[in-house]
C-alpha cells in the first residue's frame, strides 16, 4: 500500500478511534496544484461545520509533512513524544490514539491572557496553531500547511463540542497513491463538530403522599434523586466534578435510626453509607466517589474526583462513564423547625464541574454553576397567614357565655385524638408535633395541629374536661393544596384550603376555609368551635330530695325486714 494511503487511512482511524471526535468528510479539491513533488510552500484549507455563532475554534498541528530541501520526501512527522507514527513514519497507531491525543490536550497550557501559548492568527505560527475564521457555515482556515491539526472548541454558550482531527494532505490526480514523479494535488478537508451536551442537573422529592407529592408531614422521610446528564469526559490535569446538596431550616439528612425505623434490614455504619449513587441502573461502589455530611451547615457533597488513591485517569473515577446519566440518591427528615404553610422547605442541589479540565479553577464559585431546587410544603390548623396572628381554625368551647362578646367561653383541657380514617381505628402518628396524634385544647380552647401534609384527617374528642360530658362528634378534615409553575418551571404553592365536616351530623360545621395563599395577610375569618355540655348535677345536702330518698330506703327496709320474719314463721310450722 502506498504511504499516502496510509496516511489517509490512519486520519480517518484517528477520528473513529477518537470516540469523542467528528464524522469527518474528506472533500478533494483542487485547491493547489504543485509540481512532481510537493514544497514546503504548498497550502490547503480546513473548515470545521456544525459549531454555533460565537465560539471561538482553536487548531493545532500535530503532524507535518516533512520536506529535504524544500522538497517533499513522502514522509510525516509527529509534532508531539504523545502521538506516535509507525516505523516508516507513515501511519499513526491505532492503540492508544485517544490517550495520546489527551495527553497532548493536557500539554497545552495558556497565557495570562486566558489564550492558548504559540496560536495565532497567523497559519506560519509554530507548528501551525491558529484560530479558525467564522463563516456563513462554519468555520474555516485558508493557506494551512500540509500536515494534522486537533482542533478545540471554547467560548460556546448551549454545547461542548468534542476534539475533532482534520487534515491538508498530498494525493495523486486518482486520489489514491502517491507515485514518485507524478502530479501532486492538495487535498483539503471539511469536518462536522461532534455535540457534546454541556451537563444538566435535575432533581426530585418523593414524599411518600399519594394525595400530594408535594406535601409531608413533619418526622416524615423525603428521597431526593439528583440526576446529571451527561457525565462529561476529561482528559486535561485538572478535572472537577461534583455536587453539593443543601437543606433548609426545616430539613435534616435522615439518619441510619431513622431509616431502620422503617425498614430494619439496612445495614449502615454512617449517614454515607445511606447515599447510593447510580450510573444508568448500575448502582456504583463507594471507591467511586468520596461522599461527606456537614450536618451542621447541612450540606451533602458527592465528589467523583479523587486527589490521592484514585484509579482512574488524573483521578477522575467517572473516567469510563462519559455520556451516561448519573443519579445520586439520599434521604432527608421533616424537622419541628419545618416552615408552615405558605413558607417552603427548600432543599437545592448545584452541579460544579470543569469547563476546562487543561486549567485550574475554582468552578464551585462560578455564578453560572446549574442548580435544581425542590420545595416541600407542610400545614397547620392554627390559621396562621403570613403577618397575622395565630387565630385558631379549631377551637373549644363550654356552656358559659361571655357577657361583653356574648359567644361562649374557651374550653381548656379537652383532649383530642387524630386519625387517620372515618372510623378511628388508625391513630395518626410520628409527627412529633402532634405525639401519639393527641391534642390538647389550650386555655384559649385552641386546637394547634402542626405539621400536616395535604390530605384527609379525622377528629374526635377522647377525653372531656373535669365536669363535662364527652362530645362523641367525628369531625373529617380535608386539607387541599394548589400549586403553580414558578419561571423555573418548579411546582410553588398557589393557596391551600381547609375544609371540616361533621360526619355524625353530615354538615360543614362552620369552616370551608379557601385561598390561604402567600400574599395573604390576614387571619381567616372562618372557625369551627366544638361545644361540651356540663355533666348533671346531684341535689344538695338537706333538700327535699333527700328526705324523699330518705324515707323510700326506710319503708324498703321494714319491707324486706317483714318478709323475713313471715318466711320464718312458715319454715318453723
Amino acid at each position: 500500500m502506498k504511504k499516502i494511503k496510509k496516511l489517509l487511512a490512519m486520519l480517518l482511524a484517528m477520528t473513529m478511534v477518537l470516540g469523542m471526535s467528528a464524522t469527518v468528510l474528506a472533500e478533494n479539491e483542487d485547491a493547489a496544484t504543485s509540481p512532481a513533488t510537493g514544497t514546503a510552500e504548498d497550502k490547503g484549507t480546513i473548515e470545521v461545520k456544525g459549531i454555533e455563532e460565537g465560539a471561538t475554534v482553536y487548531a493545532f498541528q500535530v503532524v507535518k509533512a516533512v520536506y529535504e530541501d524544500g522538497k517533499f520526501n513522502s514522509k510525516y512527522q509527529s509534532l508531539y513524544e504523545a502521538l506516535k507514527l509507525n516505523d516508516n513514519s507513515t501511519a499513526i497507531l491505532d492503540e492508544g490514539l485517544a490517550d495520546s491525543l489527551g495527553q497532548i490536550k493536557a500539554g497545552l497550557t495558556k497565557g495570562e491572557d486566558g489564550q492558548w501559548d504559540g496560536v495565532s492568527a497567523d497559519a506560519d505560527a509554530d507548528f501551525g496553531s491558529f484560530t479558525m475564521t467564522a463563516s456563513d457555515d462554519g468555520y474555516t482556515k485558508r493557506d494551512v500547511p500540509v500536515g494534522s491539526y486537533l482542533i478545540l472548541v471554547e467560548g460556546a454558550e448551549n454545547h461542548f463540542y468534542a476534539p475533532i482531527i482534520v487534515s491538508v494532505s498530498y494525493v495523486v490526480n486518482d486520489g489514491e497513491s502517491q507515485v514518485e514523479g507524478s502530479s501532486l494535488l492538495i487535498s483539503s478537508q471539511t469536518a462536522w463538530a461532534k455535540v457534546i451536551d454541556k451537563p444538566s442537573i435535575d432533581k426530585t422529592a418523593d414524599t411518600g403522599n399519594e394525595t400530594d407529592t408535594s406535601s409531608a408531614n413533619v418526622g416524615d422521610l423525603i428521597t431526593y434523586a439528583v440526576t446529571v446528564d451527561p457525565i462529561p469526559a476529561y482528559d486535561g490535569a485538572h478535572p472537577r466534578f461534583n455536587i453539593v446538596d443543601t437543606l433548609g431550616n426545616g430539613l435534616a439528612f435522615a439518619t441510619v435510626e431513622d431509616v431502620q425505623k422503617i425498614d430494619p434490614t439496612v445495614t449502615a455504619e454512617d449517614q454515607t453509607d445511606l447515599i447510593k449513587v447510580y450510573v444508568g441502573d448500575t448502582l456504583l461502589s463507594k471507591d467511586h466517589y468520596t461522599a461527606t455530611i456537614n450536618n451542621d451547615t447541612k450540606e451533602l457533597k458527592v465528589d467523583f474526583v479523587k486527589s490521592s488513591g484514585g484509579t482512574k485517569e488524573n483521578g477522575y473515577m467517572l473516567y469510563d462513564y462519559n455520556g451516561q446519566s448519573l443519579k445520586v440518591v439520599y434521604q432527608a427528615k421533616i424537622t419541628d423547625e419545618a416552615l408552615m404553610n405558605s413558607s417552603a422547605n427548600e432543599n437545592t442541589a448545584k452541579l460544579n464541574y470543569s469547563k476546562d479540565s487543561n486549567v485550574e479553577s475554582d468552578d464551585e464559585n462560578d455564578p453560572d454553576t446549574p442548580e435544581a431546587k425542590t420545595y416541600t410544603y407542610t400545614f397547620d390548623l392554627s390559621g396562621t397567614a403570613t403577618g397575622s396572628e395565630v387565630t385558631s381554625i379549631v377551637n373549644k368551647v363550654g356552656e358559659e357565655v361571655d357577657t361583653e362578646t356574648g359567644e361562649k367561653k374557651p374550653l381548656p383541657g379537652a383532649q383530642f385524638t387524630l386519625y387517620t380514617d372515618a372510623a378511628c381505628e388508625y391513630v395518626y402518628s410520628g409527627n412529633t408535633l402532634v405525639p401519639d396524634g393527641v391534642v390538647t385544647s389550650g386555655t384559649n380552647g385552641e386546637l394547634v395541629i402542626r405539621g400536616l401534609a395535604a390530605g384527609t384527617y379525622y377528629l374526635k374528642e377522647t377525653l372531656a374536661p373535669t365536669g363535662y360530658s364527652l362530645n362523641t362528634d367525628v369531625y373529617k378534615i380535608v386539607l387541599e393544596a394548589n400549586y403553580k409553575k414558578d419561571s423555573n418551571q418548579d411546582d410553588v404553592l398557589d393557596f391551600w384550603n381547609v375544609e371540616i365536616t361533621n360526619t355524625t351530623t353530615g354538615k360543614t360545621d362552620g369552616v370551608d376555609i379557601d385561598h390561604l395563599t402567600s400574599e395573604s395577610t390576614e387571619a381567616p375569618d372562618e372557625t369551627l368551635n366544638i361545644p361540651n355540655t356540663k355533666l348533671s348535677s346531684l341535689p344538695s345536702t338537706g333538700g327535699i330530695g333527700t328526705t324523699i330518698f330518705t324515707i323510700g330506703g326506710c319503708a324498703l327496709m321494714i319491707l324486706a325486714a317483714g318478709l323475713y320474719f313471715a318466711t320464718r314463721r312458715k319454715t318453723a310450722k
